[in-house]
């Protein structure tokens, strides 16, 4: 059964319908996807992001199993989806049926109870993993009685979920303490920390007069070396001189003490004080006093 992928961003959003064997080619053309679907014809639907949707919907509603979505797409740019959409996707799976699945693998972190809670939904299902570990590998999925009754051992599950990594006792342990450990008092503070930490980003950014977007929520963070608004994948790509500049701040941060992703972005946890985000803004000071000098 298809299922329809939505990517929460701001102007032109990509929805398309993934079905087994669907062929995909990139284009240029108009900055978008072409999506090719022999036996369906399925294409992929622009406008506004809710009538989009309504539109994906009202056309293939008959054919969808699931609607999945990530509230804030890390490859997107960390750029949150906007309230109104949210709450539509859920308020017309839910009309249809259709069964509604958060991606929250990296945004769990930024409520108490996952980044949907933020919008007042609840999905059918939601994919979890990283900061659930405690350190280790680890991946979960949770939801509604219903939509787990499928992986039911008990009886005859109509979806085995058989691995060889599945229920490691080392993964689970660190995993519950760390769970356990991570009270709403100590994740607030880590969410308050993120805040002072793009706070002073931007600042540093405009004081030495490079363009520049720092987005993210909670004690999530991504440094973008441009000002363009990130509208869809393609417009957080960097450009070769943007992604020259990107590299560069990089490698000074590491000579300035911070080893972090190459990609600038990153996470906070919760032994961090605000001893290490200082340490972050003075170390991104003086690298970017060294990338703009040329």
């Amino acid at each position: 059964m298809p299922v329809l992928r939505v990517d929460p961003i701001l102007h032109r959003p990509r929805i398309d319908v993934r079905i087994p064997q669907l062929e995909r080619v990139q284009s240029r053309v108009d900055d978008e996807f072409v999506c090719r679907a022999a036996q369906h014809g399925v294409r992929r639907d622009l406008g506004t992001p809710v009538a989009a949707f309504e539109a994906a919907i009202a056309s293939h509603k008959d054919l969808l199993g699931a609607v999945l979505i990530d509230p804030m797409p890390l490859r997107i740019g960390m750029v949150p989806a906007t309230e109104e959409f949210f709450t539509r996707i859920r308020e017309l799976t839910r009309e249809h049926g259709i069964v509604m699945i958060v991606d929250e693998v990296v945004n769990l972190r930024v409520a108490y109870q996952g980044m949907q809670s933020l919008y007042g939904v609840r999905a059918d299902l939601t994919t979890m993993a990283k900061i659930i570990g405690g350190g280790f590998p680890i991946g979960a999925v949770g939801g509604s009685a219903e939509v787990m009754s499928v992986f039911d051992p008990t009886g005859s599950p109509r979806a085995p979920h058989g691995g060889t990594f599945n229920a490691n006792p080392v993964s689970m342990v660190a995993g519950a303490t760390a769970m356990r450990k991570l009270t709403e008092p100590l994740l607030d503070q880590m969410n308050e920390l993120g805040e002072a930490l793009r706070y002073g980003l931007r600042k540093v950014f405009a004081a030495a007069d490079v363009p520049a977007q720092i987005t993210g929520m909670g004690s999530l963070f991504s440094i973008h070396f441009h000002d363009r608004p990130l509208s869809n994948y393609r417009s957080g790509v960097p450009t070769r001189a943007e992604q020259a500049l990107a590299t560069a701040f990089y490698a000074e941060l590491l000579n300035n003490g911070i080893f972090m992703s190459s990609t600038l972005a990153g996470a906070l946890s919760t032994p961090m004080t605000d001893v290490e985000i200082t340490a972050f803004l003075v170390a991104a000071e003086r690298s970017l006093e060294v990338v703009t000098r040329g």
